[in-house]
């Protein structure tokens, strides 16, 4: 894992918003959305981002945010990339790539990982320190595309946003527990 430099949280924020604004937010806006400008848009997505995922961003802010880094990652470091819930990304893409669900996300990623063009960022991440483990908040069906394309022999390396915390992230970053 390779730091490229640091990036101001409210940056990584807009990144995650936008991402979001272009993409799953798409059905739900306005058509008048469409005429925004780059600073109306900016504004509105992270608008948007902080209703629907509030849960996820109080619980990095809770954790105590130290520093935020733009990393490159490759094949090598996957051992050390988690998706929420410590599993592994290689499991989870393994998983996810043989799941016959009905909202369409294993499609998605069946589609990405079958595309000849390399999965992009944005990704969001959260870790205690740059040499890992870190854990994937928002990228994850991109991520195991990436598994995929690596698995395939397509390997290339992949910008990652990584919020540094004091804390893991209970809710996100934990094993997730079986209710007796």
């Amino acid at each position: 894992m390779r730091v490229l430099g640091h990036v101001e949280f409210g940056e990584v924020l807009t990144a995650w918003a936008l991402h979001e604004w272009q993409g799953r937010l798409r059905p739900q806006l306005p058509d008048a959305a469409a005429r925004l400008s780059p600073e109306e848009a900016r504004f509105s997505a992270v608008g948007a981002l902080l209703q629907v995922r509030v849960n996820v961003i109080a619980a990095i802010v809770a954790a105590g945010i130290t520093e935020c880094v733009t990393v490159l990652v490759a094949a090598a470091d996957t051992p050390s990339i988690l998706v929420m819930n410590a599993q592994p990304v290689t499991e989870w893409s393994k998983n996810k790539l043989a799941e016959f669900d009905t909202d369409g996300s294993a499609d998605y990623v069946r589609r990405l990982a079958a595309s000849q063009v390399p999965v992009a960022g944005p990704i969001l991440a959260v870790a205690r320190s740059t040499a890992g483990p870190i854990t994937v908040f928002d990228g994850m069906h991109r991520m195991a595309a990436w598994i995929a394309h690596i698995n395939a022999g397509r390997e290339y390396s992949l910008e990652i946003n990584l919020v540094l915390t004091e804390r893991a992230c209970p809710m996100f970053e934990v094993p997730e527990r079986s209710v007796p």
